[in-house]
């Protein structure tokens, strides 16, 4: 009885197989052959359907056309990608495949010659540079087993080209555990992060690079890649900043990180590029000072002549700070200022009085247009504007 049931099973599919290939054939000879009818029925229109319709041969013809267009090779073709952007965004999700199905390749079926054979051709791909190293070291390890020479070959390789990386530690330093090493990575990310919250971003903008070639291949990067766009915002301004941002949405699109970029850029990047220098009197004012970094002898001078006065100056509400600018220059402010004659009758005390003697130039600016250079980066295009 059961043996029945799964026959009769069979043989409904089989039927069904036999519509989806060949439509609803006349039960006849040469029922292979194809005519103006015989098509009809092969996909799916039968005479009886098309005869009852009282369709002119015109007609009948259209519609016959229509149903077949689906199944011509143009159909098809004229759907394919065409634009570069297109392409490349499916060549970068090919590499991704070979990568994952590698991986899976090598860690769970154990399937060496496969996994060898996907990393190879993903390495001739041309591939995005955060797939480069993690599989070179797949395929160092996958080479350990299947051949030794290659191995070899493929460790000098990652010493040459990424000796900084964990990757390179890993296959150097037997006693590394490689576990204790990927547990690390996350720990790493918020020293360098608590770093950016307090404004020291000339030190992370020097350890980034670092990091994410250290880490190449991991989950992680992408933080770090955001962590960096945002330094290059601080410290070389607006268009630079859009850049880097662009290029964390474009490279990791599916992440988080590469999500909040995408939305940095389209909501809040075109508001700031419309903010711009004012002729506006806000009645706030600053006193800018160009000068090195802070640790700097000239630098340090400054500071020191204008701390001890506005200490003596107890008839204003003044406050000094030293800001970030480019890293290399940077900036000494005197806030509090309610207006430019005020700022600048402070200036001339500065510059004539015996006892500071400040003889770097002096730029009065208001709170608002502070912000613009601060944003852009561009204080010489304000220092421009005003000499016009």
């Amino acid at each position: 009885m059961f043996f029945t049931f799964i026959i009769l099973q069979l043989l409904a599919y089989g039927k069904i197989e036999f519509k989806k290939t060949w439509g609803l054939r006349s039960l006849k000879g040469n029922w292979r052959q194809s005519s103006s009818g015989s098509s009809a029925i092969a996909n799916g229109v039968s005479k009886d359907t098309i005869n009852s319709t009282n369709l002119s041969q015109e007609e009948t013809l259209t519609k016959l056309d229509a149903v077949v267009e689906e199944y011509t090779t143009d159909f098809y073709l004229n759907q394919l990608p065409t634009s570069q952007t297109a392409i490349d965004s499916i060549a970068k999700e090919l590499n991704s495949a070979y990568y994952q199905l590698a991986v899976i390749y090598k860690e769970k079926f154990k399937k060496y010659e496969l996994a060898t054979n996907k990393l190879e051709q993903l390495l001739k791909n041309n591939p995005e540079e955060k797939l480069i190293l993690p599989a070179m070291y797949n395929l160092y390890k996958t080479y350990q087993i299947t051949d030794n020479a290659k191995a070899e070959v493929m460790k000098n390789q990652i010493n040459s080209k990424f000796p900084d990386s964990r990757y390179a530690q890993l296959i150097n330093n037997a006693s590394i555990d490689e576990v204790s090493l990927i547990g690390t990575p996350e720990g790493i990310y918020n020293k360098w992060y608590k770093l950016f919250t307090e404004e020291e971003y000339v030190a992370v903008s020097e350890k980034l690079d670092g990091l994410i070639n250290q880490f190449s291949g991991d989950e992680i990067v992408s933080k770090f890649e955001l962590l960096k766009a945002n330094t290059i915002g601080k410290l070389k301004g607006l268009p630079a900043y859009k850049s880097a941002l662009q290029y964390v949405a474009g490279n990791y699109s599916n992440t988080e990180e590469g999500k909040n970029a995408q939305e940095i850029l389209a909501n809040q990047i075109p508001f700031l590029e419309q903010i711009n220098f004012s002729d506006k009197d806000t009645g706030k004012w600053k006193i800018i000072y160009k000068v090195a970094t802070k640790e700097d002898k000239s630098t340090v001078a400054t500071e020191d002549k204008i701390k001890e006065f506005i200490s003596e100056i107890d008839f204003q509400n003044l406050s000094y700070s030293f800001d970030l600018y480019t890293g290399q220059e940077n900036l000494i402010i005197i806030d509090g200022l309610n207006s430019e004659a005020n700022a600048r009758h402070i200036v001339s005390l500065l510059k004539e009085s015996k006892k500071y003697q400040i003889s770097e130039t002096a730029i009065v600016i208001t709170n608002e247009n502070y912000k613009v250079i601060q944003i852009n980066k561009n204080l010489n295009a304000y220092l421009a504007l005003k000499t016009e």
